[in-house]
């Protein structure tokens, strides 16, 4: 009978025991912005992207692995370039301060020696050992697979600079590029590996050259793609001509809206995969600029581009069709992070490099179109919780269930440039219900009574903060409502009178703090100078804090649910909790430990913690609560 209890209890107890919930990334691959990609000319499903790291996926990009061993210390200044012998079982070849080069196709690394400022390494004819490495005015070419190398002399550059350099696919003699100086652009061919060079006017009315191609059926016959205006996208033609450049005729002009006849569009998958490729989506539509694209010749059609932001785009079909890539997003970083209040799986994220929305909690991600990605600053849900407003360069609003983004107020320049939109009840009669859209600039305040339809005239605000401030929040303390500034190493602002004027907040003139999150009873839990605080409430009439023993925290999010749970991260970028009004603390296991974690947030609709960092993304921790963790050691 007891061993049946004893068993009994047993079952009891794991029965009831909470469920462990495990950590899920929901962006990646680690690393960040990406600045260079490359596919194996043999092998399609094998890709190099680099990052803040290089990444590798042998399955077609569905998994990465950080390549192991590679020596980050040669290359400087970050990864630039990723090139790829067109000779079975060649070398890969990453330029920087000095050249490291992979000869087992990633496994093991060396660094080289390598000719001096070389920015580009480009791989020559399709099965030759020809690779030419490229600088801003010098030309370097080796015949044996970048073990020894001989400059260019016959290219002789007393000012300006080589841009779209081109490495022909099927003649190793026939190279070019754009030559650009102060007062005159160029085109400059070499149909003799470098022993001769031919300047010449740009083609017809091109801005610039972007490739050059022989023909494998002719080799007396050039084409180049070139584009004829401003916009990378939407201007770019292609010629050719018998004349080795003296006189070009047009191909095919992808602008003319006619369809492409069959051989032409043949012919030019064979020549130029990396530049049919129709405007990207996204806020840059920009297509598969030179320098930015990879192409396999082992899986004809596909395609990768990345544009500035940092997403990487596929195509299986040349270009005429577009996703981002493996259906996963990449940034540099993700600094803040706004759940709606409304729809439990549709949360907004921003950082340095643009503005992301998932709407099924982080499954997936789009990138929202909203102006120059440096000037990404909040992401604010109005009071009806309806409306949406992006601050960036301009201010931008979205009504749920729209599809495009509207401007609805932009600045007349740039040093004055929006950093925050706040919130409050409609005053006048005639404005309509909900809200007034109040922007505060930089020393000025524009005021919306309909919900940021029309602007009314610019007015004074002495907001005194640096052009990144961290957070804006509206905040109601004692039953007055203020807005409240918060910079790093600056005191807090608070307004009282809808932003026209801002005095220091808290006791003793104003109060510092480099991480803060209000709990649901009104304590004020802080991060300052590597000490953690509560104190209830944080305010003129504040009654003082307690410390909380905790060492080295940076970040501190409350439970919005529990006033007694809060959630650190120190300055090993571990994640603490606790559960008792911190009075005990223990660490979570897991999560994203590798990169610098810029934010902690807890959804209000389930409790998980979302976790924004530097190069790796978000992670999210479903019912935190319920995951175990290692009591702090003493």
């Amino acid at each position: 009978m007891m061993m049946r209890l004893l068993w009994l209890s047993i079952v009891l107890a794991i029965a009831a025991a909470p469920a462990c919930a495990q950590w899920r990334e929901a962006v990646g691959p680690p690393g960040g912005v990406v600045t260079a990609a490359a596919i194996d000319p043999f092998d399609a499903d094998s890709i190099f992207v680099a990052t803040r790291l290089l990444c590798r996926s042998t399955d077609g990009g569905k998994t990465w692995t950080p390549v192991e061993g590679f020596p980050y210390d040669a290359v400087g200044g970050g990864i630039q370039c990723i090139a790829i012998s067109r000779q079975k079982d060649g070398p890969i070849l990453i330029p920087g301060g000095r050249l490291v080069v992979s000869l087992d196709r990633g496994k093991t690394w060396e660094k080289r020696d390598a000719p001096r400022d070389v920015m580009r390494i480009l791989a020559g004819a399709e099965g030759s050992r020809v690779l030419y490495a490229v600088g801003p005015r010098a030309i370097h070419r080796s015949d044996d697979n970048g073990a020894t190398w001989q400059k260019l002399e016959a290219w002789k550059d007393e000012e300006g600079w080589i841009e779209s350099f081109g490495a022909d696919r099927f003649d190793p003699d026939t190279i070019s590029f754009t030559h650009r100086t102060a007062d005159r652009t160029q085109w400059v061919l070499s149909r003799d590996g470098g022993k001769s060079f031919s300047a010449r006017d740009l083609p017809q009315d091109a801005q610039a050259l972007l490739s050059t191609s022989t023909d494998p059926d002719d080799p007396d016959l050039l084409y180049v793609c070139i584009r004829s205006g401003f916009e990378v996208t939407e201007q770019r033609k292609f010629l050719f001509s018998y004349d080795n450049g003296e006189t070009w005729d047009l191909f095919w002009d992808p602008n003319s809206g006619t369809v492409a006849p069959e051989l032409t569009r043949k012919k030019l998958e064979h020549t130029f995969p990396d530049m049919l490729g129709s405007p990207l989506p996204g806020p840059w539509h920009e297509t598969a600029a030179h320098e930015r694209s990879t192409w396999s010749e082992d899986a004809p059609g596909r395609l990768l581009v990345w544009s500035w932001q940092g997403t990487l785009y596929g195509s299986d079909d040349f270009g005429a069709t577009w996703k981002p890539a493996f259906g996963r997003l990449v940034m540099t970083e993700v600094g803040r992070i706004l759940f709606d209040p409304k729809e439990p799986k549709t949360v907004y994220c921003w950082g340095e490099r643009g503005a992301w929305r998932t709407t099924d909690g982080g499954a997936t991600w789009q990138d929202l179109p909203v102006g120059q990605y440096w000037f990404q600053r909040q992401v604010a849900f109005a009071p009806d919780g309806e409306t949406v407003f992006i601050v960036a360069d301009a201010v931008y609003r979205n009504k749920r269930g729209d599809e495009k983004w509207e401007p609805v107020w932009r600045p007349q320049d740039y040093n004055k440039a929006p950093i925050t939109v706040f919130f409050t009840k409609a005053e006048a009669a005639e404005a309509k219900p909900g809200f007034v859209a109040v922007l505060v600039g930089s020393g000025i305040r524009v005021e919306s009574k309909d919900g940021g339809t029309t602007w009314g005239d610019v007015g004074k605000s002495d907001l005194d903060l640096g052009p990144w401030p961290k957070r804006f929040v509206e905040l109601t303390v004692d039953g007055e409502t203020k807005w409240l500034a918060h910079e790093l190493n600056r005191r807090m602002l608070a307004s009282a009178d809808q932003g026209r004027t801002w005095k220091p907040f808290g006791p003793d003139g104003g109060f510092e703090a480099d991480s803060w999150s209000l709990a649901a009873d009104g304590a004020f839990w802080t991060v300052r100078a590597g000490k953690a605080r509560i104190g209830r409430p944080l305010d003129e009439k504040s009654e003082g804090a307690a410390d909380l023993e905790i060492a080295h925290p940076r970040l501190v999010t409350c439970d919005p649910a529990d006033a007694r749970v809060a959630y650190f991260a120190d300055g090993n970028n571990r994640i603490l909790r606790t559960t008792d009004g911190g009075k005990t603390f223990e660490l979570l296991d897991g999560g994203p430990t590798e990169f610098q974690i810029n934010e902690l947030a807890i959804s209000p609709h389930d409790g998980a913690l979302w976790v924004a960092t530097s190069g790796n993304g978000v992670w999210i921790l479903d019912k935190p609560k319920a995951q175990p963790g290692k009591a702090m050691p003493n």
